[in-house]
């Protein structure tokens, strides 16, 4: 993980400023073959002095977990709002899992990683862990390193260590 800042480019345009390690480069081929209205957008990326630096869209509202602690109770409870972002959060992982070449699955989706724009529209972020899977049978290949947030792990994937869509969709439902 590396620390994230707010910074602009220009006089207006505000940006996430995700300073990480060198091995970021496989995020970074990720972002910029995938492009989605409800994938973070990955604006650019810097080095200085051997430091990294991912420059993101800003997203106003900061995560669907900050959200969720912090949002009025009146936003919160608002079922319009939370079918929004859950269908946001769907639309996003279907282009994933089904329109970009390779297919990819995210292997991290918890709320922590779920963005919120000014108008509480929902972003997938957070690339790192992101696997490659075969489109026809959905497996990617097995991994001995189970990664990602514990509680947002299917069974499945921990028993087995196979990476599929599948796992994405566990995680989106819990």
């Amino acid at each position: 993980f590396g620390s994230v800042y707010k910074g602009t480019f220009g006089k207006k345009m505000k940006l996430a400023v995700k300073r990480t390690r060198m091995d970021a480069i496989k995020e970074v081929n990720i972002l910029k073959k995938v492009y989605h209205f409800n994938l973070v957008k990955l604006e650019g990326v810097c080095e200085n002095h051997g430091r990294f630096y991912l420059l993101f869209e800003f997203m106003e509202n900061g995560s669907l977990r900050e959200w969720l602690n912090r949002g009025s109770r009146k936003e919160r409870q608002s079922w319009r709002k939370r079918i929004q972002i859950a269908l946001d959060i769907a639309n996003g992982l279907h282009y994933l899992h089904s329109f970009t070449e390779p297919a990819y699955v995210h292997n991290n989706i918890n709320s922590s990683n779920i963005l919120l724009d000014s108008n509480l529209r929902a972003k997938v972020s957070n690339f790192s862990l992101a696997r490659v899977t075969e489109r026809v049978t959905g497996a990617s290949a097995l991994t001995t390193n189970v990664v990602g947030a514990k509680g947002y792990m299917a069974p499945e994937y921990k028993e087995t260590g196979l990476v599929t869509p599948k796992i994405d969709i566990y995680s989106f439902g819990i």
